[in-house]
């Protein structure tokens, strides 16, 4: 279901991606909190990943975890605390 839902969130389908974020959302919260070190900070964090993880997802090409990408695009959006 999550391959289904990451192919379909890359041609743009909004529920999919809503799918795919309610799965991560904690964890990805989580992850940029350890890294801005308040709940503020952590929460635009997360906002911001998730921007980014949308606009980017059809560039994701299967060769690892989604988890794993997920990782690579929190810590090219988010800020040093």
């Amino acid at each position: 279901m999550e391959r289904e839902n990451i192919a379909r969130a890359a041609k743009g389908d909004a529920n999919a991606f809503e799918a795919l974020m309610g799965a991560y959302e904690t964890k990805i919260y989580a992850l940029c909190l350890r890294m801005m070190g308040n709940p503020h900070d952590g929460e635009d964090a997360a906002q911001e990943a998730m921007l980014r993880i949308w606009r980017t997802i059809g560039q994701y090409r299967f060769e690892s975890a989604f988890s794993t990408w997920i990782y690579h695009c929190l810590l090219y959006t988010s800020p040093s605390p």
